[in-house]
């Protein structure tokens, strides 16, 4: 059997993953960038998906997949935070805990390989923490482990800092985004003074 030692190649789309540009964009379309990355490390990341929770942290929606077949069992389009039988833990995963879930093979059939010849038969799930409120997190992260590496400290490190990364792009996506609206609504604010103090001028001037 094959054992594949995590290297610094590994590594190396976190970094892209953690440039990437969020001026301009929304979360959802840093994420779908950020899963181009994802994709292209499918020796550590067979497959990758990412959930972002609903404002009142009710149901967990697909936003993007990375190795994943579309329609698969493994990546529904929506998970209730209250169901018992979710697929992926996220009742656990809300509360801010990071939860291993081994023998995928009898859960999901014919699960994305990356670039191995066999599946893998673990997962981890990951929470995107907040930075001001850590215990809300935004979303998850669910990756499958490559089966040829043990998933020792090393491994969870850098799925870690890769969820980290993460979590820090949809930060400041969503604060830029934040920041836009609340200069279009000034500017709005603006325009209509302007119209209003114009409309006064114009009476003054011209009383009846």
């Amino acid at each position: 059997t094959e054992i594949y030692t995590l290297s610094l190649h590994d590594a190396l789309p976190i970094w892209d993953v953690g440039s990437e540009s969020t001026a301009g964009r929304d979360d959802r379309t840093y994420l779908r960038a950020a899963a181009r990355w994802l994709e292209s490390n499918d020796r550590s990341l067979p497959f990758a998906l990412i959930y972002l929770f609903d404002d009142d942290g009710q149901t967990a929606k697909l936003t993007v997949s990375a190795g994943m077949p579309a329609a698969h069992p493994a990546a529904p389009a929506a998970i209730r935070t209250s169901d018992p039988a979710a697929v992926w833990p996220v009742a656990e995963v809300l509360d801010g805990r990071t939860v291993t879930v081994e023998h995928l093979e009898e859960r999901f059939p014919r699960l994305p390989s990356g670039a191995w010849e066999e599946p893998p038969h673990t997962a981890v799930v990951l929470p995107l923490r907040q930075p001001v409120q850590p215990a809300r997190p935004y979303g998850f992260l669910v990756v499958g482990a490559n089966r040829y590496r043990p998933l020792d400290e090393s491994y969870t490190a850098f799925l870690g800092l890769l969820a980290a990364q993460l979590a820090s792009g949809v930060a400041s996506a969503r604060a830029y985004d934040a920041e836009r609206r609340r200069a279009e609504e000034l500017a709005t604010l603006d325009r209509a003074k302007t119209a209003f103090f114009t409309n006064v001028s114009h009476e003054l001037r011209t009383p009846l």
